[in-house]
């Protein structure tokens, strides 16, 4: 049997039709806000960096190329253009990645241009953290009692501010002296609460 004869009687054996650039990353959006869940600050980034490779597209190609005929050495290209430090272009590319990983689980293109770009070495810095006394500068200063517990709880706890805004009194356990704490990509884990906490 032909491969014709079976997508006449399979249509989910049929290729899928070309696929534009925008309609791609609609989708891809789509995907990571609805099915993975993504953050909406994490799907405005996402959209950020796709409309920058667009704009690049737009730039060096007229008509827009569709995805499909994307090469590693357009996305090289891309990186190389990036006025944004390493890990900016390292985020870029790991949109980018998934963007395309994405495209051709559905079979949008035949396999992921960027597989393995080569990154910049990026120096990490010791993180920065306030002094015992600049902490202490910074509870005294705080207007109201509410203000006060939630300064205290980030700096002992380390959490993002973002987490703090999402505590409910069902994840406070004060026998214990632990919290519970969404934090990205869903993912719980179990803080413990100092005295000052």
């Amino acid at each position: 049997m032909t491969h014709s004869n079976v997508a006449e009687r399979d249509p989910a054996a049929r290729p899928p039709e070309p696929i534009g650039y925008d309609q791609a990353v609609d989708q891809f959006l789509s995907y990571v806000s609805a099915y993975r869940r993504l953050s909406p600050a994490t799907v405005r980034a996402y959209r950020l960096d796709l409309k920058a490779f667009r704009r690049f597209l737009e730039s060096r190609w007229d008509p827009l190329p569709p995805p499909a005929s994307i090469t590693r050495e357009t996305l090289i290209q891309f990186g190389i253009s990036m006025t944004a430090g390493p890990m900016g272009v390292r985020r870029r590319y790991a949109v980018l990645s998934s963007f395309f990983n994405f495209l051709r689980d559905l079979g949008h293109v035949g396999s992921s241009p960027a597989r393995q770009l080569p990154l910049s070495k990026v120096s990490r810095p010791v993180p920065v953290c306030l002094s015992d006394q600049a902490s202490r500068e910074l509870v005294a200063a705080a207007d109201r009692p509410w203000t006060k517990a939630l300064i205290v709880l980030l700096l002992m706890t380390g959490i993002r501010r973002s987490e703090a805004a999402a505590i409910t009194l069902d994840d406070l356990d004060l026998d214990q002296r632990l919290l519970l704490v969404q934090g990205k990509g869903d993912k719980e884990r179990v803080v413990p609460l100092a005295d000052e906490a």
